[in-house]
């Protein structure tokens, strides 16, 4: 994905409502097709994110029934990563897509490939420098039908967690999603399966260094 760039007063609130959507727009080319409907959760604010073609619009939605995938993270961990992204962009890729590679995850090809995996996974970081201090953050996707339980980011299927020195290793392109599920600074916990699942949907779209 294209390390993007995003206005100095975005928001989390801003950041699913107006930024995603217009990047959506921007990015993914002309004749793309499928659809999908995306519920995105950060604390308690609840976004339905809906993609067709190079068209998507969000709005605030506190059921998110009907979605093909959703993602919850706490606020703490929205703003930590907005911050880098303005900042020191520790948490963006430097590998950028080249020639007909998607540029944004809300790509039709991408969500074409997620969605199709059943079950939940939890990825974390576990030393995040946040205000000077190692902090744990992480986020929690769910498709199929863990996507129906109310409180799938409770207890996900599978759990992975690694460092940030490994997590830009990937972000450089220098190790894939399903090499790194062997790597010796990832563990993961719960149904590896449901990690390997999701590593494999996004792996052909991580571009090399």
């Amino acid at each position: 994905m294209l390390a993007l760039s995003i206005p100095a007063d975005t928001t989390p609130e801003s950041l699913i409502r107006d930024v995603l959507p217009r990047e959506h727009k921007a990015h993914v080319p002309a004749g793309t097709r499928g659809k999908s409907r995306i519920g995105v959760t950060i604390d308690r604010a609840s976004w339905a994110l809906s993609v067709d073609g190079i068209s998507a619009t969000a709005t605030e939605d506190r059921d998110l029934d009907g979605c093909d995938f959703r993602l919850h993270t706490t606020r703490a961990a929205a703003l930590a990563f907005i911050a880098d992204w303005l900042g020191p962009k520790t948490l963006l890729p430097t590998a950028l897509p080249t020639g007909d590679l998607p540029r944004v995850p809300t790509d039709p090809r991408i969500l074409a490939r997620v969605t199709a995996v059943t079950g939940s996974l939890e990825l974390a970081l576990r030393d995040l420098d946040i205000g000077g201090k190692k902090t744990r953050v992480s986020i929690v996707i769910a498709a199929g039908s863990a996507t129906k339980k109310k409180y799938f980011y409770e207890e996900p299927d599978a759990v992975v967690e690694t460092s940030v020195a490994t997590y830009k290793r990937i972000l450089a392109g220098k190790l894939t999603p399903d090499a790194a599920l062997a790597d010796g600074d990832v563990t993961v916990s719960g149904k590896k399966l449901v990690a390997m699942q999701y590593a494999f949907a996004v792996a052909p779209f991580q571009p090399k260094a």
